[in-house]
């Protein structure tokens, strides 16, 4: 099953990731979150139990299922603000990102 054919990215980018991928070995593992699965693909499922926190893309469809009330006024600025940025601006630049606000204890 090919997820990355549904994904709204650039085309020479599903073709890198699914070259990338195709290479991998590991496993897709659901997290509950808000009552809903996620699954989540790791190549170290044997660290599952050392997850501090997970990384959504800023393209993701589901984003803002995740994003609370209070942050979404900064997920939305910051998403605007990538968009204004060029393709090859984004590859250089280094890593950022933004709280969405969606936290979970488990003690």
């Amino acid at each position: 099953m090919n997820k990355i054919k549904g994904l709204h990215w650039p085309e020479r980018i599903k073709i890198m990731q699914e070259n990338w991928i195709g290479k991998s070995q590991g496993t897709e593992i659901e997290f509950d979150i808000n009552g809903e699965k996620w699954p989540i693909f790791t190549t170290r499922p044997d660290t599952i139990f050392g997850v501090t926190f997970m990384v959504i893309s800023a393209q993701h469809p589901r984003l803002m299922e995740l994003v609370t009330k209070e942050q979404k006024n900064q997920v939305e600025k910051f998403l605007k603000k990538l968009k204004s940025v060029s393709e090859k601006e984004l590859e250089e630049m280094e890593k950022e990102g933004v709280f969405t606000g969606a936290m979970r204890l488990i003690l």
